[in-house]
């Protein structure tokens, strides 16, 4: 599903964002990142997401090189960051509308799933409510719940627990637990804390200084 071989990204002469990376996961596999802010774990993510068309190396989805994957057409991906981007002064239904409606023309189909999704994540109550006027938590939760509106091959998660309450983070775990259900999904979830990821992965990686290793640099 996710090939990565020799992958470098280098945003100055002096400083690689990714130092050789080398990972493979198949269709199904659930992998944690663990490392913290500044050791390259979203400039992975990014890359994977094909969003950083300046990585070297050699990098495949679905045995497809990065720069040729059409994402509307060769592969459902969804790339949860750790700042939630919505249209702000819109209510969250219209959030997940807009999205809907680029792949739904019928108007009632799309009604349905955006309804329907709502329901799924628990937030029908929130239905009508300016994204602006939203908690972190509450942001993170719509974030997810938008995700939802499509079956996804690959997710990707940026930080999506950091900076947020216990209990507002188990919250946030409830609804990614919903998202990540199909058993086919290919999961990749950065993040600082180790706890965030239990209950979500079946194997983790730690990152420091753009590299990728099994156990945590001492």
């Amino acid at each position: 599903m996710i090939t990565l071989t020799n992958v470098f990204l280098a945003y100055s002469k002096e400083f690689f964002a990714l130092y050789d990376i080398n990972l493979t996961l198949k269709k199904g596999d659930r992998l944690g990142i663990i490392g913290n802010e500044g050791s390259g774990r979203t400039s992975l993510l990014r890359a994977i997401a094909g969003l950083e068309p300046n990585a070297s190396g050699e990098l495949y989805i679905k045995d497809i090189a990065i720069k040729k994957v059409d994402f509307s057409t060769d592969v459902s991906l969804a790339f949860l960051s750790s700042k939630p981007v919505f249209m702000e002064r819109k209510s969250v239904y219209e959030n997940l509308s807009y999205i809907a409606a680029g792949r739904i023309k019928d108007r009632d189909a799309c009604a349905k799933l955006v309804n329907d999704t709502l329901i799924r994540f628990g937030i029908l109550s929130l239905s009508s409510t300016r994204v602006d006027i939203l908690t972190d938590a509450e942001r993170k939760v719509v974030q997810i719940a938008r995700a939802g509106l499509r079956d996804l091959d690959i997710l990707l998660v940026d930080n999506g627990f950091e900076h947020l309450s216990p209990e507002d983070s188990a919250l946030v775990l409830t609804k990614m637990k919903i998202l990540t259900a199909n058993k086919d999904l290919t999961l990749i979830i950065a993040t600082a804390l180790p706890k965030a990821l239990k209950g979500l992965v079946t194997d983790t990686k730690h990152m420091t200084f753009g590299s990728l290793t099994d156990e945590p640099t001492k």
